[in-house]
């Protein structure tokens, strides 16, 4: 059977427009439903290959499917002003991928539609995380550089340090243990001429 363009009601309280074979939607066409509208390519009655769907919640996602699922390249664009541009893999955000927010852009990489593996996170102010991150949140070894030219190596857990790290301000330097974004333990502090002392911190303060 040979392809046809044509319009049909669609299941789902829809419409279609398009290309047909085997009384299929295949080929090129355009799809209405309630919850949104898909304009590309179909294959056995399926997105897939490159298409566009605009959600009714303002979603937009403009880019590869694979038999009805968000597969390969493709970019979602957020009715706040957030954009994802990266891989998908079984309709989610995984593999590379970056995303801009508000002015903050994290490139890296991603697990169901959570930054998780090694990335970076840059904020509008000059701040920087480049590290490890775990379900959105910075959780492994990492590089904090502050908008005020501090820095922070080491370790972090929920998005804050936590565990061995070195922290660098004004030319002094702090190395110990953190818990819960505070120094707390013994830390070992070296001055700007070189002298190093030992001092032990609780929650933040010496003791």
């Amino acid at each position: 059977m040979t392809n046809t363009t044509q319009t049909q009601p669609h299941t789902n309280k829809g419409e279609y427009i398009g290309d047909y074979l085997n009384e299929k939607y295949h080929g090129n066409g355009v799809l209405v439903q309630e919850n949104g509208a898909y304009e590309g390519q179909f294959e056995d009655g399926l997105f897939h290959g490159k298409g566009t769907y605009g959600y009714s919640n303002g979603d937009v996602y403009e880019g590869e499917w694979k038999n009805n699922q968000r597969q390969g390249h493709g970019i979602m664009t957020f009715p706040d002003g957030d954009v994802y541009d990266g891989s998908w893999v079984d309709d989610k955000m995984n593999g590379i991928g970056s995303l801009t927010s508000n002015g903050n852009k994290y490139i890296g990489e991603w697990k169901d539609d959570q930054m998780h593996g090694k990335g970076v996170l840059t904020a509008p102010n000059g701040e920087k995380y480049d590290g490890q991150w775990v379900d959105n949140c910075m959780s492994g070894k990492g590089v904090y550089n502050f908008a005020n030219g501090d820095k922070h190596v080491g370790e972090y857990y929920d998005g804050v340090r936590n565990g061995r790290g070195t922290f660098t301000s004004k030319g002094e330097k702090f190395e110990g243990s953190w818990k819960d974004d505070e120094m707390d333990g013994i830390i070992l502090v070296t001055k700007k001429n070189g002298t190093k002392v030992q001092v032990e911190y609780v929650k933040g303060k010496k003791k």
